[in-house]
């Protein structure tokens, strides 16, 4: 075949096909277009010369696209054009390229060069799947190949691999909510092959929280990962009508938090300082602002959220409960566009685009609060007399250093303040940055390194009293450096690599505050620590049903100097009689060193094509400890490292799940079981002074803690009507065995764990009444929290004197609470510069007042407290409804 060809300058054929004439060619032949075309763009033009000849341009004014020129000039002869590479352009009879669409197929793409052809026995098939809206890469988007039986998901910046032999096959690209594209290609050679995926012709904004797509929920051998795209988070009606990233988690089965103002989350009965939270392969000490009204993530910065519950990946360590990891959106490197939101309690802003257009692009997100008037509602009169106050700043910028290679670096600042009352005020703050690059050594091998810096620091001041007015500063500082190669193969994949941390702990400097403070000035020394480890991952597919994932870590983490370590009597409790010496450290020093292996493993057999049945086994280890008397974080808590006295967390989980699929993976059922213990839990004993204590380890006591349950859930993932059913049914309990009676609690039995609660059931649906509106709704009920009451009181000289039960023997009332949403989109065309939307929603629609506390308290007799000294009483933080409208703009 005879081909006439054109060099273009500067543009790929992509980009020149979306660039406008700057002159009018009406009336040009094609060839003579082509030849203007060539000083101006760099692009190859195939086709054969007989078949232009009479083409004649019409309608190629100023302003028409080159894709608009093309289309009407070549439609009324047969002919279409389609791009091959990234600088070639190639005309073909349209009979080649469309099919017809009730068989499914939009059109026939060409991957590979005709040069290269029959080179290669498996041809590499690698690409990008893209929100064609917004042009946002689509993580956990699944491609499937049927031909050759082949699948697999894109990470999350929207890329896959897939390796096929030479020839025609079938292509499927599916992500939840949007409309499935169904591609022929014929496979040449190693090339390329990017997607976009649009919604539906009438939108169904489906509430996905998924494990990745399709059957890969089946499939998979890892149990207890959980993923949820951002689309999905935008959705659901959380607080204040704002996408909430941590609350969003809590709706599903072994995620739960302690109450309202609560923050942190606890995961299939662990604490809340088991949770790594990564944002960017970075660590975030403080995840939610305002103590769990809102979470401390910019929503229209994030592109997605995994949690591993279940069995961790080897790469992930230094908690033991679970690790979230959030990634940030590749930015937009065609055009500057953002998103603005304005609300009755905060507002935002969001912008991404080119710095450099397809080399350097930006992210930029900030956010406030004015939320001082939601106070005013709450019905406890200290709450109401409160104060509060937050903002987040965000910033990222993407480099494509070339091909092979790109850059990212990010950096994120978040602010609180509160003050409760006129009795205490809390300033903390979080810094966060880091640097991540990603080089393909070779078509199958990925190197990965990160670096980064992350601090928390928190002043809590005491002002009720002017006499004992203080301040107390506490914080963490730690640098994360790692490196991590990854070779993906057709059957199996291998992850190795290496990080290392160094911390520096602030346990807490205490100062007095005003001329008239007696309080005694103290510093309390600083705790420094390295940890390393190196690990190793793999997962192999047997056959068609049997996959296994397995991994090891091996780390290790030294407690260093300087410092002043007391030691204590061999086999006696810890207390001020038993100190044998103080041993002190020089800087440097190697104080204390733990290690040990840590292995990941999961096992997936495949009854049939929709279910399957799971194993999982991991062990966790944890260095450190949050020290703290309430049941959630607050900023009056502060980390102590593992020493000599004080020892590591170490965890073991087993599981065992069964998951099928319904009408054609539209809905999900899983049944998981599992059974976690962990050893050397921190529990405190009574009266401890846990605050600038500098011996801390006699006020704790060295406890076993296990974990079990079963959690249950249904998910609907398409349709007008979507959401999930999740319920949990399960038990925390915690066990101190000692032969000494002051470090033993309820005589050493098994007692109910501070974030136990039996039972946790969540229904979430959303329904699309129309193209324009959305209306959705949570609710929630769950067992009361486990709480320790005075059970019998006497007098003596005069003081009275309070028996209380053994730890945790009662339990608070229920919690339930229902929320609703309404969502208006406004204009739907595509071609408005601004797409407003509206969303009205009502956090505890019925006004439930739901306990967060019960404490005991002196009080002043009176005829409304039957003339009683001592008095319970019961704290409801949010008993009432609270209504939030926001508007959102995307320009």
């Amino acid at each position: 075949m005879l081909f006439t060809t054109v060099d273009l300058k500067n543009l790929s054929a992509q980009s020149v096909l979306e660039s406008r004439l700057n002159e009018d060619f009406s009336g040009y032949n094609l060839t003579d277009f082509f030849a203007v075309m060539e000083h101006t763009h760099q692009v190859r033009f195939f086709y054969k010369k007989n078949w232009i000849d009479r083409v004649v341009l019409k309608n190629a004014d100023p302003d028409k696209t080159l894709q608009f020129v093309l289309e009407q000039a070549l439609s009324p002869y047969d002919l279409a054009h389609i791009v091959m590479q990234e600088h070639n352009i190639i005309l073909i009879p349209e009979s080649y390229t469309y099919f017809e669409r009730n068989q499914g197929y939009d059109f026939v793409r060409v991957v590979g060069s005709p040069m290269e052809k029959g080179k290669y026995k498996l041809n590499k098939v690698e690409g990008t799947v893209l929100f064609g809206k917004t042009n946002e890469p689509l993580p956990g988007a699944l491609v499937i190949e049927k031909k050759n039986n082949k699948q697999t998901v894109t990470d999350y910046s929207g890329h896959y691999t897939l390796y096929l032999p030479e020839g025609t096959t079938q292509l499927t690209y599916s992500f939840m909510g949007l409309e499935s594209q169904v591609i022929e290609a014929q496979v040449l050679s190693h090339g390329e092959l990017n997607v976009e995926l649009m919604e539906a012709p009438i939108a169904i904004d489906a509430v996905t929280v998924t494990a990745d797509g399709g059957h890969n929920n089946v499939n998979r051998a890892q149990m207890g990962l959980v993923f949820m795209d951002m689309k999905s988070i935008n959705k659901l009606p959380v607080l204040m009508g704002e996408a909430d990233i941590i609350k969003s988690m809590t709706l599903l089965p072994g995620v739960n938090v302690a109450g309202e103002l609560s923050s942190g989350f606890n995961v299939r009965g662990g604490n809340v300082d088991q949770n790594l939270v990564l944002l960017n392969n970075a660590p975030v000490y403080n995840a939610a602002h305002l103590f769990g009204m809102f979470s401390a993530f910019i929503p229209n910065a994030i592109s997605s959220v995994n949690l591993h519950k279940g069995t961790q990946p080897a790469g992930l360590g230094t908690r033991v409960a679970s690790a979230m990891e959030i990634q940030l959106k590749v930015p937009d490197t065609s055009k500057v566009k953002g998103k603005a939101g304005i609300g009755i309690l905060n507002s935002s802003l969001f912008l991404e685009g080119p710095i450099l257009e397809n080399r350097v692009s930006f992210i930029l997100g900030a956010r406030t609060t004015y939320s001082n008037w939601l106070l005013k509602q709450m019905p406890n009169i200290d709450i109401r007399n409160s104060k509060a106050s937050f903002y987040d700043l965000l910033g990222k910028i993407d480099v494509k250093l070339s091909k092979k290679s790109n850059l990212s670096l990010f950096g994120y600042y978040s602010s609180d303040y509160f003050k409760y009352a006129s009795k205490t005020e809390y300033n903390y703050n979080s810094t966060t940055a880091g640097l991540n690059l990603n080089h393909y050594v070779t078509e199958e091998m990925v190197l990965r390194a990160s670096l980064s810096f992350t601090q928390f620091a928190s002043t809590v001041s005491n002002i009720e009293y002017a006499n004992s007015a203080h301040e107390i500063n506490s914080g963490i500082s730690q640098v994360n450096s790692r490196l991590e190669w990854s070779w993906h193969l057709p059957k199996s994949s291998l992850t190795t690599g290496a990080e290392a941390i160094g911390y520096l702990l602030k346990s807490g400097t205490r100062n007095p505050l005003g001329a008239d403070s007696e309080a005694v000035p103290l510093s309390l020394p600083d705790e420094k620590a390295l940890e390393g480890a190196v690990f190793i991952q793999s997962s192999y597919k047997f056959t068609e049903k049997l996959n296994l994932s397995a991994g090891l870590r091996y780390s290790w983490y030294s407690k260093l100097g300087a410092a002043d370590v007391f030691i204590y009597e061999e086999n006696q409790p810890l207390n001020d009689n038993t100190v044998e010496s103080v041993k002190t450290f020089k800087k440097g020093d190697l104080i204390k060193l733990y290690q040990g292996l840590e292995p990941r493993l999961g096992l997936k057999y495949g009854l049939d094509e929709s279910s399957s049945v799971k194993l999982g086994y991991n062990i966790t280890r944890q260095y450190q400890h949050l020290i703290s008397n309430t049941s959630s974080a607050t900023p009056a808590d502060y980390w102590k490292s593992a020493d000599i006295n004080i020892k590591p967390l170490f965890n073991q989980q087993w599981a065992l799940g069964y998951f099928k699929n319904l009408m054609n993976n539209s809905v999900e059922t899983s049944v998981e079981l599992y059974y976690k213990k962990t050893n050397h839990v921190l529990e405190y004993k009574n009266g401890a002074v846990l605050s600038m204590n500098p011996a801390i380890e006699r006020d704790v006591i060295d406890a076993n803690a296990r974990s079990y349950g079963l959690e249950l859930m249904l998910k609907k993932n398409k349709g007008n009507l979507t959401g999930w059913f999740s319920y949990t049914l399960s038990k925390s309990e915690v066990s101190t065995q000692s032969s000494f009676p002051e470090e033993v609690i309820n005589q050493g039995n098994y007692y109910p764990g501070y974030n136990h609660r039996l039972h946790d059931l969540t229904l979430s649906a959303n329904y699309q009444l129309s193209r324009r509106w959305t209306v959705g709704s949570n609710f929630l009920f769950s067992s009361g929290r486990p709480a320790t009451f005075p059970e019998q009181k006497y007098s003596f000289h005069n003081t009275e004197v309070v028996y209380y039960s053994d730890r945790n023997k009662y339990r608070l009332p229920a919690y339930h609470r229902l929320d609703l949403s309404l969502t208006y989109e406004g204009f739907l065309n595509i071609t408005k510069k601004v797409h407003p939307s509206f969303t009205l929603s009502v956090y505890n629609v019925y006004g439930h007042k739901n306990i967060y506390s019960v404490f005991y308290k002196k009080d002043i007799p009176s005829l409304g407290n039957n003339y009683q000294r001592f008095g319970l009483y019961q704290l409801s933080i949010i008993g009432v409804p609270i209504p939030s409208l926001t508007i959102n703009l995307s320009f």
